[in-house]
């Protein structure tokens, strides 16, 4: 596999046709597609608006957009003999020789091409093509709305959950009317059609009875894709099945890609591993089938197979796999970026004993994830210094823990051990991750830190919707619009709104409680009605003093936050869906009936951070990704077997199915990615990873003891002794309580 930090900077690299670049962890992927686009700009011609670059999140939009300005801006400054630092000096004169003898002209007027070209980019930059998979398909739908068939003024809204329990209640009324004996519930039906839905190009396994809940949750989702050309509001997935579709229709849909192609000369995919069969196959007919003597674009796919880890969402690592072995994409044009630039040494030496293939055995079970050369270091990453002058030998740390409350107590002195270490730097509690294995980990770790006094800060956990403050807040809302009378507002007197006594409350005196509460809430109810939400949401918290009584709470700054967010979407529902009450709150029951799901990480709902302050940070191991820090704290759970409907692969078919005999299938599928979230989890360091893991028992996590087996065969170590045990950069030991002698942190 060639290496892209080479290829880039050569002259000779032909930026034409499909490429394919595997980027380990923290090894400059976002820089590398700055460099792309900076040559496709300066030696092509190409202007802003025909090089389109996708990625997956808004987010990460953003963060693109303001990386490839910089350097486009960066080399306007070197044409203009401006003085730049070192480091971006260096870059930018590789590129310029590059580009010097690409152009092909005496250097002066290769110069005055370059610069004119970037001067240009530099300026047309509003209209670069930098967005998400989903703003491009929006964006070619509304452009060719008759080439799609697709309605012309579609707005653009997830109403799709909604929509599906919508068509699921009907459908399930029906049944009950009718007299049917079903062996499945309303809720069974919902969370499986939710499943499914969210899975784009899967066939159900052909072993399913007509009647199962399978096969009828597939129905329904039948009926909805067929109205989905009429509709007036389009979800993320309508997007991309309408584009999809059309380009799969024959003649017309070759002439809708060929005017794609047209349009874009270039695209550059961000995060390719987490593509989706559909996605892919919209790349696939428009940049890469490309019909012969027509020119083919030029096509990166830029990502991370390791780093798979969103199948929830769709994402597949087969899709993946497909491209990978493409004839035009294999070996000649695939590339790897092996020099982590995050990390110290140390810390690289032990992600490659844990991870590397040893003995033809591929650690990630899979032969296009293959780990068969080592990461390298950026040997100017400076280790933590010790007590006692020396450099931290063992910054991988294992500690071996019992039970789940031992796991805990774990993570707690973990963070007192290294906030109270000797280290140089110091570590304050910012340095500091901790990467839970799911939101209620997550919860347990962060009392647990407060009993001890440690500032904390939640990070994206989850959706705000499955919180237990936005219950609360639906019953508020409830009362808010009248609905269920007395019984709903003594409800809403309950909650962490009010300060009533529930004991207050079913007394005799309360009459007096009740009457003044039904008084306010009616009084709220014609300010909705007259002056919409936010003014009726903005009275209660005036009168009640709802920022001051909440933030003298226990982990009040986090309840406040989820309280703002909550109200924030609840206010932009109310404008989108209208003024009456009672329609917002069944769109507030639609929200939380979608987020029962522990890994539901939808990002329009994510949780906001609720501080900046100097604090440890909790997250799961999925938020984690893209991001880094000092010190990465990784308590993992025990095994996590796949539940219903099962998703598996076989001769490259996809697969659903709610048979037990496909459980094993997707428990291979589900365990291989627990592989990959660990990689993703072990790489979020600078200067020191702890894993805290039980190794027997029910809490036992079997795929990272099968890790911890690889790490001593690339050892070379066969080791029965006691612990602790040392793997070069790594340390095992037994995890050893001393709560007791811990003192609070201050």
């Amino acid at each position: 596999m060639n290496d892209f930090n080479d290829a880039i900077y050569n002259p000779d690299f032909d930026l034409s046709g499909p490429h394919l670049v595997a980027a380990s962890a923290g090894t400059g992927k976002t820089y590398n597609i700055q460099n792309i686009y900076a040559r496709l700009i300066a030696e092509t011609g190409f202007q802003v608006s025909q090089i389109q670059v996708m990625t997956f999140t808004e987010a990460a939009t953003h963060e693109l957009r303001d990386r490839i300005r910089k350097i486009l801006m960066l080399y306007s400054q070197y044409l203009s003999n401006a003085s730049l630092e070192d480091n971006d000096r260096e870059r930018i004169e590789a590129l310029w020789a590059c580009a010097k003898k690409v152009v092909g002209t005496d250097a002066d007027e290769a110069r005055r091409i370059v610069r004119g070209r970037i001067e240009l980019a530099l300026m047309q930059f509003d209209q670069a093509s930098i967005s998400t998979i989903h703003g491009f398909c929006r964006r070619v739908l509304s452009r060719f709305a008759f080439e799609t068939n697709t309605a012309f003024n579609a707005e653009l809204e997830n109403r799709k959950p909604y929509d599906l329990s919508v068509l699921a209640r009907d459908w399930w009324r029906n049944q009950i009317n009718g007299g049917e004996n079903l062996s499945f519930t309303i809720g069974d039906l919902q969370k499986t059609l939710g499943g499914i839905s969210s899975k784009n190009g899967w066939l159900i396994d052909a072993s399913e009875d007509d009647k199962s809940i399978l096969r009828i949750a597939q129905d329904l989702l039948n009926r909805y894709d067929s109205k989905r050309s009429s509709r007036d509001v389009q979800s993320f997935d309508d997007l991309l099945k309408a584009l999809c579709d059309a380009l799969s229709d024959g003649s017309r849909g070759d002439t809708l890609a060929s005017m794609l192609r047209d349009e874009y000369k270039a695209a550059l995919i961000d995060e390719f591993q987490d593509t989706d069969p559909v996605q892919y196959e919209i790349f696939r007919r428009i940049f890469l089938d490309v019909p012969n003597g027509v020119d083919k674009p030029s096509l990166f796919f830029v990502g991370d197979p390791k780093q798979a880890i969103y199948a929830f969402r769709g994402g597949d690592i087969y899709t993946y796999r497909k491209a990978a072995t493409r004839s035009d994409i294999i070996d000649s044009n695939t590339y790897q970026l092996t020099q982590n630039f995050r990390s110290t040494p140390k810390l690289i030496e032990a992600v490659n004993l844990i991870f590397k293939d040893n003995g033809g055995r591929y650690t990630f079970n899979d032969d296009t994830i293959t780990y068969d050369t080592d990461l390298r270091a950026d040997d100017k990453r400076e280790p933590y210094i010790l007590e006692d002058g020396e450099p931290d030998s063992t910054p991988f740390r294992v500690l071996l823990v019992n039970d789940k409350k031992e796991r805990t107590a774990a993570v707690v002195e973990s963070v007192l051990g290294v906030l109270n270490e000797k280290l140089n730097p110091k570590v304050s509690p910012k340095d500091i991750a901790i990467l839970a294995s799911s939101h209620s980990d997550i919860s347990e770790y962060a009392s647990a830190l407060r009993e001890k006094g440690v500032p904390i800060v939640i990070q994206n956990s989850g959706n705000v919707f499955a919180s237990q403050i936005a219950k609360e807040f639906f019953v508020l809302l409830r009362a808010m619009a009248l609905i269920g009378g007395r019984a709903n507002v003594k409800a809403a007197l309950t909650t962490s709104f009010f300060e009533y006594d529930i004991k207050d409350l079913v007394k005799d005196a309360e009459t007096d409680i009740l009457a003044d509460a039904i008084a306010f809430f009616t009084k709220i109810n014609h300010i909705w009605l007259s002056k919409g939400f936010r003014a009726a949401f903005s009275t209660y918290e005036a009168e009640y003093g709802m920022r001051k009584r909440f933030a003298g709470m226990d982990n009040g700054e986090r309840l406040l936050a989820d309280i703002l967010q909550l109200a924030d979407l609840a206010t932009e529902a109310a404008l989108r869906l209208g003024p009456s009450p009672e329609i917002l709150v069944n769109w507030m029951v639609d929200r939380l009936n979608k987020a029962e799901s522990d890994e539901a990480e939808v990002e329009e709902y994510a949780r906001e951070l609720e501080s900046e302050n100097d604090a440890v940070r909790l997250m799961t191991m999925h938020v984690s990704k893209g991001l880094q820090f000092p010190v990465v704290i990784v308590p993992l759970s025990g095994r996590n077997d796949a539940k219903k409907p099962y998703f598996y692969h076989e001769n490259d078919r996809f697969y659903v199915s709610t048979n037990e005999d496909s459980k094993v299938l997707a428990g291979v599928e589900n365990d291989n990615e627990k592989i990959r979230l660990q990689y993703v989890a072990f790489t979020r360091a600078e200067k020191r990873t702890v894993v805290i893991s039980a190794i027997a028992g029910r809490s036992a996590n079997p795929t990272f003891i099968s890790l911890l087996e690889n790490a001593k065969k690339n050892a070379g170590v066969s080791i029965e002794s006691d612990y602790p045990i040392t793997l070069g950069p790594i340390r095992i030991e037994e995890f050893s309580s001393t709560a007791g002698d811990l003192p609070s942190y201050t």
